[in-house]
């Protein structure tokens, strides 16, 4: 199938943000057989993100590391 088009992920990332909605990043890579430019990354680890998997996971201001809240559970072991 190949890739289709671009995604507007700085856009979907930005619209996330404004009304509060959870969100995950799917295409961590390698594998992406229709269309490798989803890949997050060539080898599978964390240190060679890179384009828009870097973007998405670290360096936007929406990214997952700016945005993220760990879920009670985590934070405190148990849910009520």
């Amino acid at each position: 199938m190949g890739c289709r088009g671009e995604i507007p992920y700085q856009h979907l990332l930005a619209e996330t943000k404004r009304l509060g909605i959870g969100w995950l990043a799917w295409s961590w890579g390698p594998g992406n057989c229709d269309c490798a430019d989803m890949d997050m990354k060539p080898d599978g680890r964390y240190e060679t993100l890179h384009g828009w998997g870097l973007e998405v996971a670290v360096t936007d201001e929406n990214s997952i590391a700016n945005t993220a809240i760990r879920s009670r559970s985590i934070v405190e072991g148990s849910c009520p």
